[in-house]
């Protein structure tokens, strides 16, 4: 329970949505906002502002694996619903 009370005492809060709703949202936002598709790097910076630090390879994961955004070449991101 100290690492709760300390993380929370720094600013960091409790995540409620998971990696991969999280990066399908970005994703249709970005896309939606901007009309081109999304790189990787901006996909990371998004879930960085919203949750503090993460891990390259769990940003990936959640990318590849996730069905909603397509990969149109790579590091380059479309969302399926747009």
């Amino acid at each position: 329970m100290k690492g709760h009370f300390a993380l929370r005492e720094w600013g960091f809060e409790e995540v409620k949505e998971s990696l991969d709703k999280m990066v399908s949202s970005i994703v249709k936002r970005l896309v939606d906002k901007t009309k081109k598709p999304v790189l990787r790097y901006m996909i990371r910076d998004e879930i960085q502002e919203m949750r503090g630090i993460i891990n390259e390879n769990s940003v990936n994961m959640a990318i590849s694996l996730n069905d909603k955004i397509v990969e149109i070449k790579h590091g380059v991101y479309v969302s399926s619903d747009n």
